[in-house]
């Protein structure tokens, strides 16, 4: 009679939750080996991700100064960058060959005035220049890592990738504003603009503005992937985003 009683409250229990009925112990154990999976894929550590980092960035720079060849005129442009070291070499002289402080301040802020115009002349000739590495750092670190589920070449040889930490794939979105932050386009976008839209009185103090929050940034991002105890970047945790180890 007891036993009765325990099948009939064995068979209301399976009749108050039906999933009981449909749970299937190979459901468990594909479950546990999922979870075993992710725990063996361990975070990409610092020098791996520099290194491949640095690659990428050879891979771009050397792609887009053989695509903007044509498009610069290379003797005006080394005519400018000759102009701009003697103007560097004349700084370094004023500063230990000048005593008076007001006039060496008077001739400092001469030829600092001197230097910005010719980075803004610079940056004109080589308007075409920046215009090809956006379109190539968002093709490559946009659309490329996202066909490729989260790599680049860089990362491809030192087995890495990306991944999202709220879904199976990476959206565009994520990659997109990641590349902004990390791979400095944000800033190669807003450099183009002021070299667009602004004077030469404008130019030179902005970028040097936005040029050390630029690196600000990314020297934040690397300690939090040395310090952090899950590897992630600022960039990762604004996107949501992780690296790991294939």
């Amino acid at each position: 009679m007891p036993r009765k009683k325990k099948i009939e409250e064995v068979e209301e229990v399976k009749e108050e939750k039906p999933e009981l009925k449909e749970f299937k112990v190979t459901d468990s154990i594909e479950a546990f080996n999922k979870k075993s999976v992710e725990k063996r894929k361990r975070k990409a550590v610092f020098i791996e991700r520099f290194l491949a980092f640095f690659i990428d960035t050879l891979i771009i720079s050397f792609a887009c100064s053989i695509i903007a060849v044509p498009f610069v005129n290379t003797n005006h442009l080394a005519e400018l960058q000759d102009e701009k070291e003697k103007i560097s070499r004349d700084v370094t002289e004023l500063s230990t060959s000048t005593k008076d402080t007001k006039e060496l301040i008077t001739k400092m802020k001469n030829k600092m005035q001197e230097l910005g115009e010719l980075s803004f002349e610079i940056s004109r000739t080589e308007g075409a220049v920046s215009l090809i590495i956006i379109i190539a750092e968002l093709l490559y670190f946009v659309v490329y890592q996202l066909i490729r589920d989260g790599q680049t070449l860089g990362k491809k040889l030192l087995k890495i990738r990306v991944k999202s930490t709220i879904d199976d794939k990476l959206t565009s979105n994520q990659l997109l504003f990641r590349s902004l932050i990390i791979n400095s386009i944000l800033f190669n976008i807003i450099e183009f603009a002021f070299m667009v839209f602004s004077n030469k009185y404008v130019y030179w103090p902005s970028i040097v503005i936005f040029n050390f929050v630029q690196n600000l940034i990314l020297m934040i991002c690397g300690l939090m992937v040395m310090f952090r105890q899950d590897g992630r970047g600022l960039h990762d945790v604004i996107c949501k985003t992780e690296v790991i180890k294939e």
